[in-house]
């Protein structure tokens, strides 16, 4: 089954805007945003007991990469995240939020559902529990605040339309 969404006109499915989720998490940082025009095919996520940064590559239709900047901090082990887009696209994710030093509120934890698999928890849930409910939409950005550790995070989805073609 081919899965595919809107890219705000760059696609003969027609426009359609993004819907923000979230943010979860504090008010520190500074604010980021990607958003790219293809899919999200590789999260790189750096934790330990927080999350300390995430950085993104996407593939446009015509498989052209590109890559996020590093979005929050140098510190924690470093995963990378697979993801096989078109076919495998993002879903979900969820997490826990919590007091970490003097920093009264950021990302503890994350974990990322695809269609096909689930990648995580990264980092320690200890903390609030956050979800984002699965519907027929997927995942085609983040959004968040950071500095040394990722502040907050929250998601840009669209709404998921698919065909019966085979790939």
């Amino acid at each position: 089954m081919f899965v595919f969404w809107s890219h705000g006109g760059s696609s003969n499915q027609g426009n359609q805007s993004s819907i923000k989720e979230g943010p979860w998490g504090g008010p520190g940082g500074t604010i980021w945003s990607y958003e790219p025009n293809g899919g999200i095919v590789e999260i790189i996520i750096k934790h330990g007991s927080i999350i300390d940064s995430l950085s993104f590559k996407s593939a446009g239709a015509n498989k052209e990469a590109e890559s996020s900047s590093n979005f929050g901090g140098q510190g924690g082990s470093k995963t990378h995240i697979s993801i096989d887009w078109p076919r495998e696209y993002l879903m979900s994710i969820s997490g826990t939020v919590g007091k970490f030093g003097t920093v009264e509120s950021c990302v503890e934890s994350l974990t990322f559902y695809t269609n096909w698999h689930t990648h995580g928890p990264f980092g320690s849930s200890k903390g609030t529990h956050f979800s984002l409910p699965v519907e027929n939409r997927v995942i085609v950005g983040f959004y968040g605040r950071a500095h040394d550790y990722m502040d907050a995070i929250g998601v840009y989805q669209r709404q998921l339309l698919q065909s019966k073609n085979n790939l």
